[in-house]
């Protein structure tokens, strides 16, 4: 996430916040967006339940954005955009630096009330809004819009610079990736994506094999889940990256790398709706998703640049041990005792690259 997190649920950012980060940070590569893409689908408790004397009331439960999903949506409540242009057929837009909300407010200002919401972020479940695509219309915009603001000012800011994008989710599960580098192709023709930033869980919807009409959140068997789905459905993300590559006008730079930014073990008995496998060892973990992965990504041809490994070391019983690489500590304590997976993942030797002529 960028700097400046104070003016996140209304959608702001700090211009200023950045600029001095990019500054005190040259050469770094900038990570834009988390998880944008990620659709609605699944229910949530729309509060946290507070106990009565009569007992504990359920919550109620709606299907709704999250992730950064979810502050697109709230800025595409009160965003004003400039109407988009009917051009005739055959025509090739000229690139434009659309409208996007003021990112800072006036000095001397006085915000206003948050308005109330003309597109609700959260429905029943089992429903879809009719508002629907205007609303996600909208919050493409305003993602395109916005990225392309902050990829000017940090490449104005420091030239060397990598801006890299978007932490997807469901990169073939929807078509908000396609559609989100032709509104770049089509309006922000000076504007690039240094590289690709996807996230890919197994026993999830983040990893999908979209010829096969499936995904791996459907995945029966433990044993396989990395070789029979996440290896494959990578390969097809591949191969897309790799065409797009060669599009004429891509908003990819040359040679953009794919960085798998987020992959761990993040399923178990524990959701609401627990995958078809059983929940998985420290040791399965190791076996069927970590090494096969490691020796895959390290092989020279799986084509993705770095993986990160995701932890959550908090010890509570929704997250799953069995994805951390230190044995969680006692509190005000130090981590320090390696699990199998960080034992395995300590030892990995990153590859020598050769420089692109």
């Amino acid at each position: 996430m960028l700097p400046g997190e104070s003016g996140i649920p209304n959608g702001l950012w700090n211009p200023e916040e950045l600029v001095a980060k990019v500054r005190q940070y040259p050469g770094r590569t900038w990570l834009v967006y988390n998880e944008i893409d990620f659709p609605p689908g699944d229910t949530y408790p729309t509060a946290t339940p507070l106990p009565t004397p009569s007992g504990t009331p359920p919550a109620v439960l709606k299907t709704g954005f999250q992730q950064c999903a979810e502050y697109l949506c709230k800025l595409a409540n009160y965003a004003t955009l400039a109407p988009e242009k009917t051009l005739p057929p055959s025509t090739t837009p000229t690139p434009t630096a659309s409208f996007t909300p003021t990112p800072t407010r006036p000095p001397g200002v006085t915000p206003s009330a948050t308005p109330s919401e003309v597109w609700p972020c959260y429905w029943e479940p089992g429903t879809t809004p009719v508002y629907y695509g205007q609303l996600t219309a909208k919050m493409l915009r305003i993602a395109a819009d916005r990225y392309a603001q902050i990829y000017r000012l940090i490449k104005q800011t420091d030239p060397t610079a990598k801006v890299f994008c978007c932490g997807n989710f469901h990169g073939t599960w929807t078509t908000w990736w396609r559609d989100f580098l032709d509104y770049l192709r089509d309006f922000h023709s000076d504007v690039k994506i240094d590289g690709v930033a996807i996230h890919a869980y197994p026993w999830s919807k983040s990893v999908r094999l979209e010829e096969l009409g499936y995904d791996c959140a459907l995945w029966p068997n433990k044993t396989t889940i990395w070789t029979g789905c996440m290896q494959p459905a990578l390969q097809i993300f591949r191969q897309a990256h790799l065409a797009e590559l060669v599009q004429p006008r891509t908003p990819l730079a040359a040679n953009a790398p794919i960085w798998i930014t987020e992959t761990g073990y993040l399923a178990g008995p524990w959701k609401p709706n627990p995958p078809p496998a059983p929940t998985l060892t420290y040791q399965e973990v190791n076996d069927y998703l970590m090494q096969p992965m490691v020796v895959w990504l390290q092989n020279g041809s799986a084509g993705y640049q770095a993986v990160s490994w995701y932890v959550m070391l908090d010890n509570d019983e929704y997250t799953p041990l069995e994805t951390n690489q230190f044995v969680y500590p006692a509190p005000g304590h130090t981590p320090s005792a390696l699990t199998i997976l960080g034992s395995t993942w300590a030892s990995v030797t990153p590859p020598t690259v050769t420089p692109t002529p």
